[in-house]
């Protein structure tokens, strides 16, 4: 039978994707990126997690990625991640994400760099994805879970779509202490956060049919990378995408992970065979 959202989380559905819709997006990256040289990375712009490329690159370390995976990036974004791991591994690779506006930015910047044949982007719902049994290798997904209410749904249809054995890598954000202050980068206000503690995250898929091989708590390089960022001046940014209320969004991300209200961690968890 195909899921559908429950009425009260299809408005959920609704707001998470109207949160990342800000003014005709793509026409925006396709007028800065008219009046500049092409930039040698993007990462600033289409690596939409705290860490940027570090935080891929970190996570790609404890997949062993070869050109034989099939790599599902769900919640990808403008697929910064996903051209990264295309040209450094050679995977076969397919995002997916719900946000339509972040799918063309995400197609417009692979045509800008010749890796629309490497790469390919999919609108679809985490908890109904497009994908046969057992198609992937590796998934990974990078603070996405927080937007999702239903996540031993999500377990499952990941599990379904992963083959015996395969990996999935998360960089996400947990709760540790109270609620943050809102906006934060992937809500306006409370009823758009799901989030879960680290010990949450860690049971869930213990629960679920997977084995966790890594866990890393990365708060404290996630406090680095913004003390770094906040000394630039970069004309592509996030807040191409996101507005100038990134500035807020970003400062209350920062504070709350400087108290310990929320941490970031990095997880590695692998299919059991036969589930």
């Amino acid at each position: 039978m195909e899921f559908r959202w429950p009425k009260s989380k299809e408005t959920v559905r609704r707001k998470v994707s109207e949160h990342y819709v800000r003014g005709e997006l793509e026409d925006r990256i396709r007028e800065v990126f008219n009046t500049i040289p092409l930039p040698e990375d993007t990462a600033s712009l289409d690596e939409f997690h705290v860490r940027g490329r570090e935080a891929t690159k970190s996570l790609a370390s404890h997949l062993a990625l070869s050109p034989s995976d099939v790599l599902l990036d769900c919640g990808c974004g403008p697929g910064g991640a996903l051209r990264w791991i295309a040209g450094k591994y050679g995977c076969r690779v397919i995002g997916v994400d719900i946000t339509i506006p972040f799918l063309k930015v995400a197609r417009y910047i692979s045509l800008c760099y010749g890796k629309e044949e490497v790469t390919s982007f999919v609108a679809a719902d985490a908890l109904r994805l497009p994908f046969r049994d057992d198609t992937f290798s590796v998934i990974i997904s990078q603070h996405v879970m927080m937007n999702l209410p239903d996540k031993e749904l999500l377990l499952l249809e990941w599990g379904r779509i992963l083959k015996d054995g395969g990996k999935v890598g998360l960089n996400e954000i947990v709760l540790a202490g109270s609620e943050p202050e809102y906006p934060l980068p992937w809500a306006e206000d409370r009823t758009m956060s799901y989030l879960l503690s680290a010990e949450e995250m860690k049971g869930l898929f213990l629960n679920n049919g997977f084995y966790i091989d890594h866990y890393e708590d990365t708060t404290d390089l996630a406090l680095q990378w913004f003390s770094q960022v906040s000394k630039r001046n970069e004309k592509i940014n996030l807040r191409l995408l996101m507005g100038e209320e990134m500035r807020i969004m970003a400062g209350n991300l920062r504070r709350a992970l400087e108290d310990r209200r929320l941490k970031i961690v990095e997880m590695v968890a692998r299919k059991k065979v036969g589930k």
